[in-house]
């Protein structure tokens, strides 16, 4: 079976500039940020496939792929060492993303919602 991204399915470059615009989910709570936000592909895959783009979330370089407590070094463990609920935090993208889209002048009152 062949991942979302390699058949084209699954890919949003719009959401993936949404998420890029956005600051480290993970730099507030440790240090300002100090490099570009990344979208770091974070949902379920399997070897060499990428997750679809709507399971993205915003991290800088560092805490993405070159820090010794990156996501690309620490794996699953990630989201515990930094005390994060990856799916509440996708889901909050997500509902902030659509609510942006639908032309709702306060995404933060969706997000309050879930």
């Amino acid at each position: 079976m062949r991942s979302a991204t390699r058949n084209k399915t699954g890919r949003d470059a719009a959401y993936l500039e949404y998420i890029r615009s956005l600051p480290c989910c993970v730099c507030p709570l440790d240090a300002p940020q100090t490099s570009p936000t990344e979208a770091a592909h974070v949902g379920p895959r399997g070897l060499s496939q990428k997750c679809p783009d709507r399971e993205t979330l915003p991290l800088c370089a560092l805490h993405h792929r070159e820090g010794q407590f990156s996501q690309h070094s620490m794996g699953k463990m990630f989201w515990a060492h930094h005390g994060l609920d990856r799916d509440l935090l996708l889901a909050v993208h997500q509902a902030a993303y659509d609510a942006e889209q639908a032309g709702v002048l306060n995404p933060l009152e969706v997000i309050w919602v879930l």
